[in-house]
């Protein structure tokens, strides 16, 4: 179970982060910094691709499947299971990563997410 004021950075809404929550006798200090080393599930989610059925027919290791969607067209960051951002898929060093474009509305989220 997590704490929603470790949450709500994530997920868009109005509750403060862990840093902003106040240090009261309801919040164990230790337990605040040890949630900052959380980790959460996250995807990149491509929207708007289209392939072709013979292009999936004939798919094999190390072909390049073209899905029409223009690189710089963004994509939607998933925390949480909740479509948070919109973001562009980037190198960073020898790692991918996502570089953010904006934070998606409170509407979208709760529409994206059910769809």
């Amino acid at each position: 179970m997590l704490p929603v004021a470790s949450l709500g950075i994530f997920l868009g809404t109005s509750v403060a982060s862990v840093r902003e929550f106040p240090r009261s006798a309801t919040m164990n200090p230790k337990l605040v910094e040890k949630s900052l080393d959380w980790t959460f599930k996250i995807e990149l989610t491509l929207l708007g691709g289209k392939v072709r059925a013979t292009d999936l027919l004939n798919l094999s290791v190390g072909q390049i499947l073209p899905l029409g969607v223009p690189v710089r067209n963004p994509v939607v960051l998933k925390i949480g299971g909740y479509n948070s951002f919109a973001a562009v898929p980037v190198r960073s060093g020898d790692h991918r990563g996502a570089q953010l474009v904006e934070r998606l509305p409170q509407s979208q989220l709760e529409t994206r997410s059910t769809s």
